[in-house]
């Protein structure tokens, strides 16, 4: 084919307009990309300064603590702190840290801040602080003030040096604990060499040491050791007899099955079998599921709320977990997720939790979680109470009552794990929520105040 020159010199000069406009296309998309990184880079030094300060404000009030000796000072400094500490987590958790899996510095801004929380409930209530609290203050005092310092040193650092994105990312990222070229320094003759890392995070994390807190609170120690009240009087059984259970549960055949790894939770030990597209932990104590799941397409909801939460039931029974009564449920992906607690002579026992994911398509129950029923339940327990509902009811002024009944609400107390209760509901002042309000039925204290919306996908509680 025979071109023009006149018309080849046009479609050359397009062409290379073409490449020019590319060109610029590619260098404004590198340049936009290097602006973002930037920005990204600026965001973590902002977190490194926030961190820094709100470590340097609980520490302050930490060393305050150990020296308030009135509850009204004490409820407010406990509040400080755990303001301080909430918004420490908050910027720690906007560092891309998440692969260095800290645990340490988390666990000491949950338990600094419901520590001296704690403490100022005690003295409200016409305690003092004893000494072995004023030791635990001061020992948080001690590592808030430590990792105040280090934190504001690295700061100083990372805003000084101006880190490149790159460059400060794996600063950051970098995690040399397992590394050959780990850096060692020698301590003192008869103790073990102390590993110090290149990444001054990971020397954070590693330097905390504090005691055991044990108090009333969601991140105490002693949970870490709460035994099973369920299972401690069930018998061992056999794998045979563990398999036959779990196919049993999964409604499948025994030769399905591949036994796997045994995992243990507290103290409720469990062995593992594989299926397809299934997995289910039974305890080695009378073979009772802890938790299991199946995967595959749901397809079109067929079935009402109403119609799964009984498939639930009707499944709980199946396994040997009766009286048991929906309490809360949301939808998902024509999933829905059901919670149903123990029932006893019309007492809701809310420790006693089972959750369960109901296919929508067929009623077939793909999930589930008892591990909080199998830690807590008991049949034995004295459910009698103290307080008439009348003298409760007396209690609530914020709500009108429209149903009330018993229930036992759980805790993370030390000495006592559940507390038996009135529950009194009714709607809130805009008839938008239902408000729940728990009154002890034995000392008439409120303890807790629930708020659920009915919404198209279930209930919401905050």
């Amino acid at each position: 084919m025979y071109i023009k020159k006149n018309t080849l010199t046009v479609i050359l000069c397009f062409l290379g307009a073409a490449v020019i406009v590319a060109a610029g296309a590619i260098v404004k998309a590198n340049k936009g990309m290097a602006d973002v990184k930037q920005i990204a880079a600026y965001a973590y030094q902002q977190s490194f300064a926030e961190l820094a300060e709100e470590l340097d404000g609980i520490s302050d009030d930490l060393q305050k603590s150990i020296h308030a000796s009135s509850p009204y000072q004490s409820i407010n400094l406990a509040a400080s702190v755990w303001k301080h500490a909430g918004a420490a987590k908050t910027s720690l958790e906007e560092l891309p840290t998440d692969a260095l899996n800290l645990q340490q510095i988390p666990k000491f801004l949950n338990q600094s801040g419901e520590y001296v929380l704690s403490v100022a409930k005690n003295m409200i209530n016409g305690g003092e602080m004893s000494e072995e609290e004023k030791k635990n203050v001061k020992i948080l005092y001690e590592q808030a003030k430590s990792l105040s310092q280090q934190m504001t040193e690295l700061q100083y650092r990372v805003s000084s040096e101006n880190l490149k994105y790159n460059d400060l990312l794996d600063f950051i990222s970098l995690d040399d604990r397992n590394s050959e070229d780990s850096a060692m320094t020698s301590a003192a003759e008869g103790e073990k060499e102390k590993f110090i890392s290149k990444n001054p995070i990971i020397n954070m994390e590693s330097g905390l040491k504090f005691p055991e807190l044990n108090y009333d609170g969601a991140y105490s120690s002693h949970l870490m050791n709460v035994k099973s009240v369920f299972l401690q009087d069930k018998e061992p059984i056999t794998d045979e007899e563990a398999k036959n259970r779990a196919a049993y549960i999964m409604d499948c055949a025994p030769s399905s099955l591949t036994q796997g790894e045994d995992i243990t939770l507290g103290d409720v030990k469990c062995m593992t079998f594989d299926g397809k597209n299934s997995y289910i932990a039974v305890t080695m104590r009378q073979g009772y599921p802890l938790f299991f799941s199946k995967t595959r397409e749901i397809q079109d909801a067929e079935l009402t709320f109403d119609e799964a939460i009984k498939k639930g039931k009707e499944f709980l029974s199946k396994i040997k977990m009766s009286n048991m009564e929906c309490v809360f449920y949301s939808e998902d992906g024509n999933v829905l997720n059901a919670e149903y607690v123990y029932v006893k002579n019309d007492v809701y026992c809310y420790p006693d939790k089972i959750s369960l994911s109901v296919a929508l398509d067929n009623g077939q129950i793909i999930g589930l979680d008892a591990s909080k029923y199998l830690v807590s339940h008991s049949a034995k327990r004295a459910l009698v109470p103290s307080l008439t509902e009348e003298a409760a009811a007396k209690k609530v002024t914020a709500i009108t009552p429209e149903n009330q009944r018993l229930c036992l609400l759980p805790t993370n107390g030390v000495e006592e794990r559940e507390k038996l209760c009135y529950e009194f509901s009714g709607k809130d002042a805009y008839g938008e929520a239902t408000v729940y309000v728990y009154i002890n039925a034995h000392t008439g204290v409120e303890e807790d105040i629930r708020i659920m919306y009915d919404t198209e996908e279930g209930n919401v509680i905050k």
